[in-house]
């Protein structure tokens, strides 16, 4: 392993500083020096710039481990691109939920298969991320990442269930709801009354709806145009609803993770304290 460059560092720190000018031409002679003062090329110089500590190398693996790339990696990927995600965004969250780093070669051959499978293999719908994302109740239920439309499958007692991205989303607000913390808004808490209420108006109309088709029965004409003015406001407020609902899960996320940091600031402290009494 080459030893760290400390000359190349500080020269190519300086090179940084000329870059960032209105006026190239000093960076420009400066660049062409550097070049001649360490046999570099230009490629070599720009990747230098390009890294956070100039100067440093990375210990190369000429055997690193071989691990296939499954189909619900491929999928994973997949959904990720679909969620309009950026290139360099996806490669850190496969790094972070496989557990491996996840470069370039690795993504593009993950995207490719993806491309090239038979939707008859897998469910285009279905989200294959898995149950132990890291943020508030994904660390459950798998569901940071999900797309849209997607769902997701449990196994229960043998039997599979599929459950909404909505779905998820609407237990978690009831979680919410019935599980305040410090620092959360009033107007939140009200948030988190009208979404459910409009979750609950929404499954009553479906019931009654489901109902009358079932059995074939029609409700008098007051009743029926009573239900169908309700269905009307309750599909004119889903989006407003639904932009509601992404806010509270939202802002929960940091508040959770503002009393992790805090909490961990808390029992540092503590440790401290301990230590100066020991003393």
């Amino acid at each position: 392993m080459k030893e760290f460059n400390k000359e190349l560092s500080d020269d190519i720190a300086l090179l940084k500083a000329l870059h960032a000018k209105k006026d190239k031409s000093e960076f420009n002679a400066f660049k062409d020096e550097l070049m001649n003062k360490h046999s570099i090329s230009k490629a070599t110089l720009y990747r230098e710039m390009r890294k956070d500590m100039p100067g440093t190398y990375k210990v190369p693996n000429y055997n690193p481990p071989k691990m296939d790339i499954t189909i619900e990696e491929a999928l994973m990927v997949r959904e990720l691109l679909l969620q309009g995600r950026q290139n360099q965004e996806i490669m850190k969250i496969m790094t972070r939920e496989l557990g491996i780093h996840y470069y370039w070669d690795r993504f593009d051959s993950a995207r490719k298969i993806a491309e090239e499978l038979d939707e008859s293999v897998y469910d285009p719908n279905r989200s294959y991320f898995p149950e132990r994302s890291n943020m508030f109740f994904e660390k459950l239920m798998g569901m940071e990442f999900m797309a849209e439309e997607s769902y997701k499958e449990f196994e229960i007692d043998g039997r599979k269930l599929r459950v909404t991205k909505k779905t998820m989303e609407m237990l978690k607000v009831y979680l919410m709801r019935d599980n305040p913390i410090s620092g959360e808004s009033q107007v939140n808490r009200f948030l988190q009354n009208e979404v459910t209420f409009h979750a609950e108006m929404e499954e009553g109309i479906r019931r009654k709806l489901y109902q009358m088709h079932k059995t074939g029965e029609m409700p008098s004409a007051y009743a029926l145009k009573s239900i169908m003015e309700t269905k009307q406001i309750v599909e004119r407020r889903e989006s407003a609803i639904m932009r509601a609902r992404k806010k509270l899960i939202e802002e929960r996320q940091k508040l959770e993770e503002d009393r992790r940091i805090q909490e961990e600031l808390e029992r540092e402290g503590q440790k401290r304290k301990q230590k100066r009494k020991q003393r």
